[in-house]
């Protein structure tokens, strides 16, 4: 005869099961809790908390802090998810982004879905490289003109231009 299991077990291997499955975002350390953070931007209605693959990335987490960010320039990002943003000339690692615009800059151990990279414009005392670096990224949707790419799977990429 079978043991019925009780709701605390079945609830610690649904949570085990989503741990280990796929997620879109990456997987952070144990030893760092931190919430999940979503920049966003290019909307008008606040936080996109509906948009379909905000929701598939938030399932099995505790609720992740929206922060509006229109347009992110020469930063450092690392573990976020950005959602409709511009980018300029910036670094990301381990980093989700969405229907994102990048310019210029260096992106590693990523997930790309829907995003454009294109070539950045020199400013005036600029001397940064022009061509976006996408490495040991996964791509999905989206186009890459005169980008460099080494170590990195795409899917769907509806053009892409070579530097």
């Amino acid at each position: 005869m079978a043991s019925v299991e009780s709701s605390e077990n079945i609830r610690a291997e649904l949570n085990e099961f989503i741990s280990d499955s796929k997620s879109p975002v990456p997987v952070s350390p144990p030893n760092q809790q931190c919430p999940l953070i979503i920049l966003y931007g290019q909307t008008h209605l606040g936080a996109p908390l509906h948009h379909i693959q905000l929701r598939e990335i938030e399932a099995g987490r505790e609720a992740p802090e929206f922060r509006a960010c229109e347009v992110f320039l020469r930063g450092t990002i690392q573990g976020h998810v950005l959602f409709r943003m511009t980018i300029h000339n910036s670094s990301l690692r381990d980093c989700t982004l969405i229907d994102c615009t990048i310019y210029g800059g260096k992106i590693e151990t990523s997930q790309l879905t829907d995003c454009r990279t294109r070539k950045k414009a020199l400013g005036e005392h600029d001397t940064s490289l022009t061509i976006p670096l996408v490495s040991c990224c996964k791509i999905k949707g989206g186009s890459a003109d005169y980008t460099e790419m080494f170590n990195s799977t795409s899917s769907i990429l509806s053009s892409l231009k070579a530097p």
